[in-house]
C-alpha cells in the first residue's frame, strides 16, 4: 500500500511540474492589445508584481521553463495599451544569462525563423527579427541579463 501511494505521489510531482511549465507559444500568441485585466485572467495562478511611472505601467511574474528560471513582463503606455511584452532571465547573473538566452534563441529560431539581423553595441549583442510587420522582436544578452522582446512596431527606438 505504501508504494502504490508512493508511485501516485510521484507521478502526482510528475504532472504538476509539466503543467507548470512556462508556455512559449501562449506568450507569443498574446495580442499586443491585450489589457491588463486580460493578462491577469491569462495567467490567474501569477504572483502578479505591479510598477507604474510617469510614462506608464507594467505587470511582472517569475516562471519557470526547465531548466531556468524566467521573468515576464508587460509594459503599458499611460494610454494603458501595451506596447511590450519580453521575457528574461531570472536569476541576474552571466551563467544564467547565457543559459536563458541559447535556449530563448532556440525557440525564436523556430517560432521566428532565421531571416533575422545580428548587431552588437555598446556590450549588448542583438538578434533582430522584422518579418511581421505590425511588431519588433529582438533578444539580445549584455553581462547577467537576456531578454526575448516583442514590441509595437516603432516603440523601440533605434530598430
Amino acid at each position: 500500500m505504501v508504494k502504490i501511494n508512493l508511485v501516485i505521489a510521484i507521478l502526482l510531482l510528475i504532472t504538476l511540474n509539466t503543467r507548470a511549465q512556462f508556455d512559449i507559444d501562449k506568450f507569443i500568441s498574446i495580442s499586443l492589445n491585450t489589457s491588463q485585466q486580460e493578462l491577469k485572467a491569462l495567467y490567474p495562478n501569477a504572483k502578479w508584481e505591479e510598477k507604474s511611472s510617469e510614462r506608464g505601467s507594467s505587470l511582472g511574474y517569475y516562471d519557470w521553463l526547465e531548466p531556468n528560471s524566467l521573468r515576464i513582463s508587460f509594459s503599458f503606455n499611460t494610454k494603458n495599451e501595451m506596447s511590450i511584452k519580453s521575457i528574461s532571465n531570472g536569476k541576474r547573473n552571466e551563467e544564467d544569462a547565457k543559459k536563458v538566452f541559447n535556449q530563448l534563441k532556440g525557440l525564436a529560431l523556430n517560432k521566428f525563423g532565421n531571416k533575422f539581423e545580428e548587431k552588437s553595441f555598446f556590450g549588448v549583442d542583438l538578434i533582430i527579427w522584422k518579418s511581421d510587420p505590425q511588431v519588433d522582436v529582438l533578444l539580445t544578452i549584455k553581462d547577467e541579463r537576456a531578454s526575448l522582446v516583442i514590441a509595437k512596431k516603432g516603440s523601440i527606438p533605434m530598430i
